[in-house]
């Protein structure tokens, strides 16, 4: 994070980016919740010379994704999996064994189906989480396709309703809410179930 020359322990909530936040999570932004201090973006460089602040970006995606544009949509479906292919074998192929979520969508199912041709393929094991109520929220039927499939064990569960409150109480303070709030209860039952899964292994990948 950046602060300010004169930074003050005591600041103000940013009350306009939590409003932002709430109606729009998966945005990235400099602002955070506290006055006066802001987030180093991704690819962004900061220098700080003579009491001045420059902030650039090292790397842009639009900028790049702009330079070379691909107009030929064979030519644009054939990178797009020959570089899936490669991320997920180079990924996977450092591991022994793999826990994948799979939700029965289209992302993973296409990481599924290149874990699932691999030469010296890990041992891998997909995790569904499902919710019962609502037909487009429980995608268990295609997850199982797919599982069946490729060969490998499917673990189905349901988040549980059983959550206590007071766990928040120790999670660390932060300028945003991400990812210090979000998921308390999930990055716990993840912890403990990954472990059971897949061992205390040291060479076990989480995708």
């Amino acid at each position: 994070y950046v602060l300010p020359r004169h930074f003050q322990i005591i600041r103000e909530i940013n009350r306009r980016f939590l409003i932002g936040y709430l109606l729009y999570d998966s945005a990235r932004a400099q602002e955070t919740g506290i006055e006066g201090i802001e987030s180093v973006l991704a690819g962004e460089c900061i220098t700080h010379r003579a009491g001045t602040r420059i902030r650039a970006l090292a790397w842009n995606p639009l900028t790049l994704a702009a330079d070379d544009l691909i107009e030929n949509t064979e030519r644009a479906i054939g990178m797009m999996r020959d570089t899936t292919h490669m991320c997920v074998h180079a990924w996977a192929s450092r591991f022994d064994r793999v826990a994948l979520r799979l939700s029965g969508g289209l992302d993973s199912g296409i990481v599924l189906a290149w874990l699932a041709e691999m030469h010296e393929r890990p041992e891998v094991v997909c995790i569904n989480d499902y919710i019962e109520q609502g037909a487009s929220a429980d995608e268990r039927h295609y997850a199982r396709l797919a599982a069946t499939q490729a060969g490998c064990t499917l673990i189905e569960r349901m988040p549980s309703g059983d959550f206590n409150l007071d766990s928040l109480r120790n999670v660390p303070r932060a300028v945003c809410p991400r990812p210090s709030f979000e998921g308390t209860r999930a990055a716990l039952e993840d912890v403990q179930f990954m472990q059971a899964m897949i061992g205390h292994h040291s060479q076990a990948l989480e995708m």
